[in-house]
């Protein structure tokens, strides 16, 4: 099967490096480690990057910044930027939108800010990076700016599922946000394999060397060995303030904390024991429910990427078989209540744009019980 990383390299006068996956894929892993190469810098997340609407400026002539925008993922009605955030770049948000209005074209926009940014670091910036997990909604627009390119971030879709399970979603909203995550990196690492890669959480586990070799195979001149890199990640308090602390006391949430504490600074593999209910869940989700149609081609998806098992295949994962014939019941009731939920997300978006109801109404199918 052909690998998803081939591909010439990246254009090497990219001026940003935007990191996305699938929330809980191990992106935060990967921008403490861009963070900590020299002449790099990923500060705390962002969030505007993964807004479509962000890109108008320069491609319809809209001139305010969006505070909020388009979602592929069911889950929620909008997305909204964690504008706290801003203060980890030395920014207001009256700042941050000046530097949006009086930008001419992206690049002028990117190199601003890194400049801005590079003084409050202290730190010459020669390669921008900002993570958000939901930047991988942006990949559609990727090809449209040279300035931009991607690093796509994958983990077994298990372990992926259960942080999700555990951050409170049920278990549709769990696997819809992984499926429609990795069906993005999935389609357009396929379509533009020149500005898109792709690297495994277990790869980085093994050795930050895999990093350092993907970004190499990028375009981007990185002159670092393995060895600095952990050295430079253990005494990055940067990050561990910033963006660790940062997140927690937006957040609350105490998952973050114990996470936070045992492994600031260092790469320790969180791919460890998942309940048997947990697989039981994903492996029949997989099975039965896939991406409806109509509602992959209004957020830039096509119909070969709407099934689970098709990413799983394509991510080089094995897929996982079904066994608990009790399940079924209690994911339909999940399905019930997300169907309800989005009844509000259709009517809300039908109301102001031009997206139709019954679009965002049946983001999911599920297969018939037998």
């Amino acid at each position: 099967m052909k690998s998803l990383n081939t591909g010439k390299p990246a254009d090497t006068n990219s001026l940003l490096l935007l990191v996305g996956g699938c929330p809980g894929s191990g992106t935060t892993l990967v921008a403490d480690l861009l963070d900590s190469i020299p002449g790099m810098a990923c500060g705390p997340e962002l969030g505007f990057f993964a807004l479509r609407e962000f890109y108008e400026r320069w491609l319809s002539g809209r001139h305010h910044l969006p505070i909020r925008g388009w979602c592929a993922f069911p889950h929620t009605v909008y997305y909204r930027p964690p504008i706290p955030n801003l203060a980890g770049y030395g920014m207001t948000l009256r700042v941050f939108s000046n530097l949006y209005q009086l930008s001419e074209s992206l690049e002028e926009f990117i190199m601003l800010f890194k400049t801005w940014y590079s003084s409050l670091r202290n730190k010459t910036i020669r390669l921008l990076a900002e993570k958000t997990p939901f930047n991988v909604q942006i990949l559609p627009l990727l090809n449209r700016f040279e300035s931009i390119s991607f690093l796509a971030v994958i983990r077994n879709p298990i372990y992926v599922y259960y942080n999700l399970r555990r951050q409170g979603f049920s278990p549709l909203e769990g696997y819809l946000i992984w499926l429609i995550s990795n069906a993005f990196i999935v389609q357009y690492s396929e379509q533009i394999p020149h500005k898109l890669k792709i690297i495994k959480y277990e790869e980085i586990i093994a050795s930050p060397a895999h990093l350092i070799e993907r970004l190499k195979d990028m375009g981007y001149k990185i002159d670092i060995q393995p060895q600095e890199l952990l050295r430079n990640l253990r005494n990055n308090s940067y990050r561990a303030i910033h963006d660790r602390v940062r997140d927690l006391l937006q957040y609350r949430n105490p998952v973050l904390l114990r996470w936070s504490v045992r492994c600031s600074g260092k790469i320790i593999s969180a791919n460890q024991y998942v309940p048997q209910l947990i697989r039981e869940e994903f492996a029949w989700c997989l099975t039965n429910v896939c991406l409806a149609p109509w509602y992959a081609e209004e957020i830039g998806i096509g119909r070969r990427c709407i099934s689970g098992t098709y990413i799983l295949q394509r991510l080089g994962y094995n897929v996982p078989t079904y066994t608990d014939v009790h399940k079924p019941d209690k994911l339909i009731r999940f399905s019930i209540r997300l169907f309800l939920k989005n009844v509000l997300r259709s009517l809300r978006w039908s109301l102001t744009s031009n997206h139709a109801f019954t679009r965002y109404l049946f983001p999911f199918l599920v297969k018939p019980l037998q």
